[in-house]
């Protein structure tokens, strides 16, 4: 969440790159990634792992990272090269959407056996030479 907030100083404010078409896809990409990926880790706080789904915790992780979108855009208000959007704050909330739309089919179509197995968060052991 700290990062989500230093990103949204104006020491990353560049509205150059929202003038090409491609920078401002680019700048909304980012807006999606950024609250699924903070869905996700409010998930994995909530529900203690990834590897069950919790309809409970998927709610709570949507919830969490919603408010913090919200606080994230009034925070862009106060700032002097940025200002609170609500396209952005509806970015923001379908990235946190559809990252918990995602894990919950992924557990439904199977990838939570590999989850529970824990090929997805151990590290495999490297013998040393």
């Amino acid at each position: 969440m700290a990062t989500i907030y230093f990103l949204s100083t104006d020491n990353f404010s560049y509205p150059q790159l929202r003038r090409t078409l491609s920078g401002f896809f680019a700048a909304k990409g980012i807006h999606l990634f950024e609250y699924a990926v903070l869905s996700l880790f409010w998930y994995q706080a909530i529900a203690e792992g990834l590897s069950r789904w919790d309809r409970r915790a998927a709610i709570l992780s949507f919830l969490a990272a919603s408010m913090y979108a919200i606080s994230d855009e009034f925070h862009q208000s106060l700032t002097l090269e940025r200002t609170g959007n609500i396209m952005d704050l509806f970015l923001d909330w379908c990235g946190a959407f559809f990252s918990m739309l995602a894990l919950g089919a992924a557990h439904r179509f199977g990838l939570s056996t590999a989850l529970r197995r824990g090929s997805f968060t151990k590290a495999q052991k490297v013998d040393p030479l």
